[in-house]
């Protein structure tokens, strides 16, 4: 699970914002006759928005699915009219009140209630098992008031209450569908009132993902069927638009930007973004357990390095654990600087032997994470330290971390609210993700706890400038604490057909489709 940023020195198409069409969609849309077919490197495993984990569910789910509010196009704001057409807080910013959108169908044609908006915040924040149920963490009660509103009351004043609620966690469901299929059918086929819904899913190859004839949005989406196919290799991938096979393709490698940029069929898009690359530890595991190993593994990379191999340039050195191009992002936070003299020394001092072995997970179908292990290895041979790089497939990597099997990965990481709570929680809080996959509240459950403590107050922080200061000292402490080490953001990179028209992807990550359209 990302705002924005101009990359210098390389193009950025603009996306234009998409007009919220307010009046209600009477009857079925009229079919347009189009397909548009997008290739990505990885295909989902679980598509329940409470239940998930990682953005190959969240981004095909959120062309599906909506909430009662949503995010802007640009990433900055949460609070958008979405199945909700306004709301009211209390006076004392305990409670919200929301006003529903009349006419609102889910995709099998059956009304939307206020029942089913219920039930869906309530599993969403009920859900204690689920990784994202501290996001709605704040809220203490959610009732029908009448047919058309619905209050959300909070244990206390939260500032990022209402960015919670426009997350992809608390998008409204049909009760009446969930309890008919169960949490195991739904997961495998979620039932939402976005501008598509799932038609079928074949594992590993495709999702289709077919127009919402009830769709409230007069008009959209403007394509009939979005097919999103899997395709693990990056130069197949590319080939097939290259050749027409497909209109659009997901995560173009860097080494391979300029080539289409100057491809005249094609347009190379670099979305601007909240990702950010990032070596976690397994603090369960020796040697990670010892601070001084992870501060000489750090003083042991070359991050201007890396940017220069595996991106070509187009991203910029990340220091805190939240991205740059977030809100409170720490300026004050410096990288250790590149000095392998100083790692050795550390990794003496540490007990760390010449030639010491140690294990990288990476997904062998990403050529980033090939690309980086590659680089890694060659940097940490020359501070004493045999990388042995591990490639298996994404779902055997997920798996692993999430076990705590692992003793280094590479992962990414993008914001999916526009509010510093999420990844903050997600870093600190140990039942969320076992603090980023790294264990530190098992292996150090006095340092992680001081983390979470520091995170939970400055969720609640109502004074803006208290809470800036309060998140700035939690990034100060996890940087002296370096559970994992931040490397660089970048944009998300994605190219298209010159056929395709009002492609956007938000820097959230967010696909919205709805005005996505293929001339002939």
């Amino acid at each position: 699970m990302r705002k924005s940023r101009v990359i210098i020195g390389l193009v950025l198409i603009a996306v234009l914002a998409v007009t919220l069409t307010l009046a209600g969609c009477s009857g079925k849309a009229k079919n347009t006759g189009k397909t548009i077919i997008m290739a990505r490197p990885a295909d989902s495993d679980n598509l329940d928005p409470v239940m998930q984990d990682g953005n190959v569910n969240i981004w095909v789910f959120n062309l599906a699915m909506e909430g009662l509010v949503k995010t802007d196009n640009e990433g900055t704001k949460n609070d958008l009219p979405a199945l909700a057409t306004e709301y009211k807080w209390s006076d004392d910013k305990k409670a919200i009140t929301f006003t529903l959108r009349k006419g609102v169908k889910f995709s099998d044609g059956t009304n939307m209630t206020a029942d089913d908006v219920v039930f869906s915040l309530n599993r969403a924040y009920q859900t204690k098992d689920s990784p994202w149920q501290f996001a709605l963490d704040a809220i203490s009660k959610v009732e029908k008031v009448d047919a058309d509103h619905v209050k959300v009351s909070l244990k206390q004043p939260a500032p990022a209450a209402m960015a919670g609620l426009a997350m992809f966690n608390a998008v409204i469901t049909s009760k009446a569908y969930f309890d008919k299929v169960g949490a195991q059918g739904y997961s495998q086929k979620p039932l939402g009132t976005g501008p598509f819904y799932i038609a079928e899913w074949k594992k590993g190859e495709y999702i289709l993902l077919k127009r919402n004839p009830y769709y409230w949005e007069k008009g959209k989406p403007l394509v009939d069927q979005i097919k999103i196919t899997v395709v693990p290799d990056d130069n197949t991938r590319i080939m097939q638009l290259q050749s027409g096979a497909v209109d659009m393709v997901e995560n173009i490698p860097f080494s391979r930007i300029a080539d289409i940029q100057k491809d005249p069929n094609l347009n190379m898009i670099l979305v601007p973004s909240t990702m950010t690359y990032y070596l976690g530890f397994n603090l369960t595991k020796k040697p990670f357990d010892n601070l001084k190993v992870r501060e000489a593994l750090a003083y042991g990379t070359d991050k201007a390095a890396l940017i220069k191999t595996v991106v070509f340039g187009a991203g910029y050195e990340a220091t805190s654990f939240m991205p740059k191009s977030g809100p409170n992002w720490d300026a004050t936070i410096k990288s250790r600087p590149y000095d392998p003299d100083k790692a050795k020394a550390m990794l003496k001092d540490a007990g760390v032997a010449p030639g010491t072995k140690l294990e990288l997970s990476i997904n062998s179908a990403n050529v980033t994470q090939v690309q980086i292990a590659t680089v890694l290895k060659d940097q940490w041979a020359r501070i004493g330290i045999d990388l042995q790089v591990k490639q298996m497939d994404n779902a055997t990597l997920r798996s692993t971390y999430k076990a705590l099997n692992h003793q280094i990965i590479i992962a990414g990481w993008t914001n999916d609210i526009v509010d510093p709570s999420e990844i903050a929680a997600y870093m600190t809080y140990p039942d969320t993700s076992k603090n980023f996959w790294t264990g530190w509240a098992i292996a150090d459950p006095a340092g992680a706890k001081k983390a979470e403590d520091l995170a939970r107050k400055a969720e609640y922080e109502t004074d803006a400038a208290k809470r800036t200061q309060e998140y700035n000292e939690l990034q100060e402490y996890i940087d002296q604490q370096m559970p994992r080490i931040s490397l660089y953001h970048t944009p998300y990179t994605f190219a298209t057909s010159k056929k395709i028209t009002g492609f956007v992807q938000t820097p959230l990550g967010n696909y919205l489709f709805q005005n996505l359209d293929k001339t002939k």
